[in-house]
């Protein structure tokens, strides 16, 4: 086991399998990789208003509360490649001021586009694949609303490594149509499903009368 536990650095290996309750609140670096966390709980970094880097490699963790980053306002980086399957909209929505996420090495598939909602525009810096035997399979046909993020520059590739697809998509080559169309589509399926709906009620109805 190492540790370390600057007021301003704070680091431990191998040991853990909570996050400690007694970071220092001034920790502007965080280094909890390579210990046995297996979840993230609400609230648990709450207190660490001033932390900038979070490094939770290499642990196990399967998955996050939505409200497991709650408090984390300044922080720029976080590393979260673990074995998360999925992740809740909301929760990057206290990480106001991150910059650099780094997801390859888990088992994700695909994102939600709520996740991103209140990043900053900065760009946001994204990792989702690092080696061709990356454990995130992406369904990139599910990720056109990050391509279009992508095009307008509000996205960017750490080390320039864009997602490697699952399907026979390659991400360079992904077809998505225009976003404002695809909102205009899903808005049109929606109307389509309530008439027929509404069809179908008002047939019943007549029928009992």
């Amino acid at each position: 086991m190492y540790n370390s536990t600057n007021r301003q650095f704070f680091r431990t290996y191998w040991s853990l399998t909570v996050v400690p309750r007694d970071i220092p609140a001034e920790a502007l670096e965080v280094d909890l990789q390579h210990n046995a966390l297996s979840f993230i709980p609400a609230g648990v970094f709450s207190h660490l208003t001033k932390c900038v880097h979070l490094d939770l490699s290499y642990n196990g963790i399967a998955s996050v509360d939505k409200e497991g980053f709650n408090g984390l306002s300044s922080l720029q980086t976080l590393k979260l490649h673990n074995k998360i399957s999925t992740l809740e909209p909301g929760t990057f929505d206290h990480l106001t001021s991150c910059n650099i996420l780094i997801l390859n090495q888990n088992k994700l598939v695909t994102l939600n586009p709520d996740l991103f909602i209140n990043l900053p525009r900065l760009p946001l810096q994204l990792l989702l694949t690092l080696k061709s035997f990356d454990t995130n399979h992406w369904d990139c046909s599910s990720l056109c609303w990050l391509k279009h993020e992508e095009q307008q520059g509000t996205v960017t590739w750490l080390y320039g490594r864009v997602p490697k697809c699952a399907d026979e998509e390659d991400w360079q080559t992904l077809q998505c149509g225009d976003p404002g169309q695809d909102r205009i589509l899903q808005f049109s399926m929606r109307n389509w499903l309530l008439m027929v709906t509404s069809i179908i009620l008002l047939f019943s109805l007549a029928q009992r009368c």
